[in-house]
C-alpha cells in the first residue's frame, strides 16, 4: 500500500466522523485505529485489547465497533492465526485494512467544497504530509537571514555534555536579602513561609522587613545569641515595627555626666584585675 499523509488521515477521519449511520463508539475507535496506522508501512495491527485501553472502552465494545466499520465499508479486518499448528488453540492476529480512497468523502469545511488531495493538487515540491496553511518555505524577518542556532542561548547556562547544562546562579530573593541581614539563621524553610506570608497578607512591604531585621541585628550586637529570637517567632510577632531598644544610661549625682552602663561594667571590671 502507498504510504499516506497525515492530511489523508485528517480528512477520512472527518469522513467517518460524518457518516450519520455510524454509531459514536464506532467513530471513536476508528480514530485510534488511525494513530496506530503506520503512514510508510500501511500497516495497523493492534489487538483489540490494546485498541480498548488507549480509549476506555471495554473489548467486546471495540469488536462490536470495528464490525460496524466493516459493514459500512470504512476498513477491511483480515485474521490471521498464529502459534504452535500443532496446538489445539493458537492465537489470531487481527490485521486492520483502512480504506483510504474515501478520504475525499470528508465534508467541506465552512461550507466550501475542498478538492479532492492529489499529487497535482500541491504545488511542485512541496512535501505530502504538510497540513493545510503550513507553508513549506518559511520567509525571513523584515528579509533579514536569521542566525543560526547555536548550543548556547544568553542566561541559559553552559553545556556541559551528556545532554547537563549547568545553570546560571539564581538571583538572589527578597527573603534571602533579608535572612542575611537577621541575626540569627535557624528554622529558614519556616522563616520563609512567615516571610511571604506577611508580605500575602500585607502586614509589611519587603523594604519594612528588612529594615527591621537591621534594626534588631544593631540592638543584638555583642549580646548574647541565645536570647536572639528565632526568625519566626520574629515575623510572627510582628516584630519589625519595633522601636530600636533605648540605650540605657547612669547618670552621676551632679547631672552633668553620663556614661554607658556596659562601660561602667567594663570598669569595674578592668578595676578588679
Amino acid at each position: 500500500m502507498a504510504a499516506v499523509t497525515l492530511l489523508q488521515k485528517w480528512q477520512l477521519l472527518q469522513a467517518i466522523l460524518a457518516d450519520a449511520e455510524l454509531p459514536a463508539t464506532a467513530k471513536l475507535v476508528a480514530a485510534r485505529l488511525l494513530y496506530h496506522h503506520s503512514a510508510q508501512t500501511g500497516r495497523c495491527s493492534p489487538s483489540y485489547q490494546t485498541v480498548a485501553d488507549g480509549i476506555a472502552l471495554q473489548r467486546r465494545a471495540v469488536i462490536r465497533a470495528v464490525q460496524d466499520l466493516e459493514a459500512r465499508g470504512w476498513l477491511i479486518v483480515s485474521r490471521v492465526k498464529g502459534g504452535d499448528p500443532s496446538a489445539a488453540q493458537g492465537f489470531v492476529t487481527n490485521g486492520f485494512r483502512i480504506n483510504f480512497d474515501r478520504s475525499n468523502e470528508s465534508p467541506p469545511v465552512h461550507g466550501e467544497t475542498l478538492p479532492p488531495v492529489s499529487d497535482e493538487t500541491l504545488p511542485p515540491g512541496a512535501p505530502g504530509d504538510t497540513p493545510p496553511g503550513v507553508s513549506q518555505d518559511t520567509p525571513g524577518v523584515s528579509g533579514e537571514a536569521l542566525p543560526p542556532v547555536s548550543g548556547e542561548t544568553p542566561n541559559s547556562g553552559k553545556d556541559t555534555g551528556k545532554g547537563n547544562r549547568e545553570e546560571s546562579p539564581p538571583t538572589p530573593s527578597a527573603f534571602d536579602e533579608w535572612w542575611e541581614t537577621y541575626p540569627r539563621r535557624d528554622g529558614k524553610i519556616a522563616a520563609r513561609k512567615a516571610f511571604d506570608r506577611a508580605l500575602k497578607d500585607r502586614a509589611a512591604t519587603v523594604e519594612e522587613l528588612i529594615a527591621g531585621a537591621r534594626r534588631y541585628a544593631d540592638s543584638r550586637a555583642g549580646q548574647d545569641p541565645k536570647f536572639t529570637k528565632v526568625p519566626t517567632t520574629w515575623l510572627n510577632g510582628g516584630h519589625w515595627a519595633d522601636e530600636p531598644a533605648p540605650r540605657h544610661t547612669v547618670t552621676v549625682a551632679n547631672g552633668r555626666q553620663s556614661f554607658s552602663a556596659l562601660d561602667a561594667l567594663r570598669r569595674n571590671l578592668c578595676d578588679d584585675e
